[in-house]
């Protein structure tokens, strides 16, 4: 699927000052009110009030309820990549590493929220759409290193980089589901999504990209000495950058 249907383009850049803070509003409030309610119970009704905005102004502006949800998801992952400056090239394992701890410590406030997108990820009955929109910010993140991995020929034969990414998405989506269901503590939710980075990409490279990746995967099965020391220096300079913006870091 093509993943820049979903651009906020269309639907934030206006003329008006006026109408982008409205767009915007209500794209806040359908997180918010995602994360409280669930989609099973989301009510535009009810997303109207919040937003202070009528019906017709959220069909104009986005189309149908599915929609709606799908760009904001998209913008609330958006939002998180915009507020957290990156040190390492999205193309390299250190990117998406670095990515999933920032964005780890960032889910742990959002349970509910990862528990509707989870939840919308395995239904049987949802729109495919919006099912294909939760998956967005995982693509994002992981599929500019699996395409470096194939270009370079360390995938193993008949693998493609969509292979990779697939896998490792449905093995993602698997154990956030566990976590929003508390049936796993945070830190186990964040060991087993970097196992499930490092144990589809050591399953399924070979060569050089075998032994980049066996680094941090034996080291992560071991003493993780490696591992932990990239993960503080993670960790630090996500807290320096919430402290210069003002904020606290997660």
């Amino acid at each position: 699927m093509d993943f820049s249907e979903f651009g906020l383009a269309d639907n934030l850049v206006y003329g008006s000052r006026r109408i982008f803070e409205r767009r915007l509003r209500i794209l806040e409030e359908t997180q918010k009110l995602i994360a409280d309610e669930g989609f099973e119970k989301f009510r535009m009704r009810e997303l109207c009030k919040r937003a202070e905005v009528a019906p017709h102004t959220i069909y104009k502006a986005f189309g149908s309820k599915e929609r709606l949800i799908a760009v904001a998801i998209r913008h609330q992952f958006e939002s998180f990549a915009t507020k957290h400056p990156l040190k390492y090239p999205r193309r390299s394992l250190e990117g998406v590493l670095e990515r999933l701890i920032i964005a780890h410590a960032t889910m742990l406030g959002m349970k509910e929220y990862v528990k509707t997108v989870t939840n919308i990820y395995f239904s049987l009955t949802v729109d495919e759409y919006l099912r294909d929109s939760v998956g967005y910010n995982v693509i994002l993140t992981l599929r500019p290193w699996a395409m470096r991995l194939q270009q370079h020929g360390y995938l193993r034969e008949g693998i493609t980089a969509d292979d990779l990414v697939e896998q490792i998405i449905r093995l993602k989506f698997t154990i956030s589901l566990e976590w929003s269901r508390t049936d796993i503590s945070d830190e186990t939710f964040f060991e087993k999504k970097v196992l499930a980075v490092l144990s589809s990409a050591a399953g399924l490279t070979d060569g050089k990209g075998y032994e980049e990746i066996n680094v941090y995967f034996t080291d992560f099965l071991g003493k993780r000495t490696i591992f932990e020391q990239f993960r503080e220096e993670v960790t630090q300079k996500a807290i320096g950058t919430a402290k210069r913006k003002g904020g606290s870091a997660q």
